[in-house]
């Protein structure tokens, strides 16, 4: 599998020097705009065509560099023109890409024997760990997004982030959220669990930290009421349940320097 990516690899490394005329640059989940990235761009590059995509929220844009020369010193602005068709042929490869990547990690539920729930991740390494080795010992899976590493090379010219976000189904119901990195020079996936963006089968969010516990969580199914009363013992936070019920509501409570949460029924 690894000498198969390399290859794909080396052969990428080839078709990039073309795109590198462009002057294309890859910014997937970028956090600056576009245009203050061409501006620190044009400023060194003085002259030409710059393309920026960002693959992960499916944007596109080509800025002219244009030069100003007054009293003898030149400033460089840009503005914006249409996306060469050779470039634009390029990104919607690596969109269609990294689509498939995603449809085939949504397509990949992840068995109990491997974890139980998304709420075993908030504070587990371990386990993230081992979610993560079973999604990349999936080949259909791990060949998809090996060949979209491989698009954006063809497009930079050299090695980027993929930061392909992912969302993993468990038997629960909940889904847990990763962004890959890409894979490394020994052909293992490099990732970040997102537990903000991971939620439980009842919409509330995988808590990664104590302060998460402080918003209000409705859980309506005894499994994940004791699936959360876990998470919150990964963390030592005790959890009282008051009453009985079918739908709970459960909040963190603070008393000096000691957190509780408290889980009432409002059904």
């Amino acid at each position: 599998m690894l000498q198969k990516i390399l290859m794909l690899i080396g052969f990428c490394i080839f078709l990039g020097g073309i795109a590198q005329a462009d002057s294309v640059h890859i910014c997937n989940d970028c956090s600056s705009s576009f245009s203050t990235k061409a501006n620190k761009i044009a400023r060194v590059q003085k002259n030409g065509n710059i393309t920026i995509l960002d693959v992960e929220r499916e944007k596109i844009k080509t800025y002219k560099i244009v030069a100003y020369t007054e009293n003898n010193y030149t400033t460089y602005s840009i503005r914006g023109i249409g996306t060469p068709a050779n470039v634009l042929s390029q990104y919607n490869q690596a969109v269609s890409a990294k689509r498939k990547v995603n449809i085939a990690a949504v397509n990949l539920h992840i068995p109990p024997s491997v974890e139980e729930s998304a709420y075993n991740l908030g504070n587990n390494i371990a386990a993230r760990a081992r979610v993560m080795e079973y999604v990349s010992g999936n080949i259909s899976w791990y060949e998809k997004l090996a060949s979209y590493a491989g698009v954006l090379l063809s497009i930079a010219g050299r090695v980027v982030d993929l930061n392909a976000v992912i969302e993993l189904q468990f038997s629960d119901g909940s889904v847990g959220v990763f962004k890959v990195k890409g894979i490394n020079s020994s052909g293992t996936v490099t990732w970040t669990f997102i537990g903000k963006d991971s939620f439980d089968a009842d919409g509330n969010i995988i808590p990664t930290r104590p302060s998460d516990f402080s918003r209000n969580y409705e859980i309506t199914t005894s499994a994940t009421l004791e699936e959360f009363m876990d998470a919150a013992a990964d963390f030592g936070i005790p959890v009282e349940q008051i009453g009985a019920g079918n739908v709970w509501n459960c909040r963190s409570m603070e008393s000096g320097s000691t957190l509780t949460i408290i889980c009432h029924p409002v059904s």
